[in-house]
């Protein structure tokens, strides 16, 4: 080695003809030394570099296309079968998942949430900006007419509920809403009355006692 050249670094992934990483992996230099990093997810075994262009072979899921690269395979778009009634094929990277359709959809659907609906279930009506959306039932009252003033209607996602009002407990007997009776209150709550019924007493007790007058002052005539 000459003063001139001095001391150069080793490019250990060039140098000799059996590369240092093992396989699924390639080798990058670096000064005085090298890295090996995963070869991308398309390749199936062995690459020359990062990237689904440089993969020897592509993985499962993966094809090569005319830019010579590994693309992932859109099974879902080959095949509309693939997923039971109910679900929906979701494309990931090299494979696909079916998912299960929003609630809002009868049987079938094509993608996800309410959008995704073929048809509405019940509780639920087609539209343009929603695909499928809840019926508010609560608008029309569906509860009993003559029970108005003890219920209340409760809307929920494809269904609702008529609720006894506050004050009020549903009779299981005629399933009517009827008027809680003093002694049907929760223990607490009574207590809670009969304290305060107590202290109502002593207040007007009080207030009912005469007031004592001042003494009054003799004035000494001079």
């Amino acid at each position: 080695m000459t003063e001139e050249e001095g001391c150069r670094d080793i490019d250990e992934c060039g140098s000799g003809t059996e590369l240092p990483c093992e396989g699924g992996t390639f080798c990058i230099n670096t000064v005085g030394s090298y890295r090996c990093e995963k070869c991308d997810a398309a390749c199936a075994d062995n690459c020359t570099g990062a990237g689904p262009e440089t993969c020897e072979t592509c993985a499962d899921g993966y094809e090569r296309k005319e830019s010579d690269r590994c693309q992932d395979v859109d099974e879902c778009e080959r095949n509309a079968s693939l997923c039971e009634k109910g679900t929906y094929c979701e494309n990931v990277p090299g494979s696909h998942e079916c998912k299960l359709c929003d609630r809002a959809c009868e049987s079938a659907c094509l993608g996800e949430g309410p959008r995704g609906c073929v048809d509405c279930t019940v509780g639920y009506r087609p539209s343009a900006s929603h695909g499928c959306e809840d019926v508010d039932e609560c608008a029309s009252f569906p509860c009993a007419e003559e029970t108005e003033e003890t219920e209340e209607c409760v809307n929920s996602p494809g269904s609702y509920e008529c609720t006894c009002k506050a004050g009020y407990r549903r009779e299981e007997e005629n399933d009517k809403c009827v008027q809680i009776a003093e002694s049907e209150l929760p223990t607490e709550t009574a207590e809670l009355d009969e304290t305060d019924a107590t202290a109502d007493a002593i207040f007007d007790d009080t207030a009912a006692e005469p007031t004592s007058e001042p003494p009054s002052h003799s004035h000494e005539e001079l």
